[in-house]
C-alpha cells in the first residue's frame, strides 16, 4: 500500500481555500477536487465563455495529473457541473477531452 499524502502544486494558481489539489490515498487512488477554468498565473477566470473555462480547467487537470505521475488515461470519473442546462449541447461538442 502506498503512504497517503498530498500535493500542493507550484504550477498552478495558490488557493486561498485550505485544502490540497491532489490528495493520494493509501490504495494509491487520487482524488482532484473542484478544479474550475483560471489561468495559472492569475487566478482569474479565462473567460465567461463556457468552452475556454473548460478547456482551462481539463489543462489544469493535466498538469495536476502530471505532477501526480499520472495521465488521462489513469482517470476513472470526472463530473461536470453547468450552471444551466442550456450550456449542455456546447459542452458535448468537447470531444477533444473524451
Amino acid at each position: 500500500m502506498a503512504d497517503p499524502h498530498r500535493l500542493f502544486s507550484t504550477k498552478l494558481f495558490p488557493s486561498s481555500a485550505p485544502f490540497s489539489h491532489v490528495a493520494v490515498s493509501r490504495t494509491g487512488l487520487a482524488f482532484i477536487p473542484g478544479l474550475i477554468g483560471q489561468a495559472r498565473d492569475t487566478g482569474k477566470l479565462v473567460s465567461a465563455e463556457l468552452c475556454p473555462q473548460a478547456e482551462a480547467m481539463f489543462d489544469n487537470l493535466a498538469v495536476l495529473l502530471a505532477e501526480a505521475g499520472l495521465d488521462a488515461r489513469d482517470v476513472m470519473r470526472t463530473t461536470l457541473y453547468l450552471t444551466s442546462y442550456d450550456d449542455f449541447a456546447e459542452i458535448n461538442t468537447m470531444r477533444r477531452y473524451c
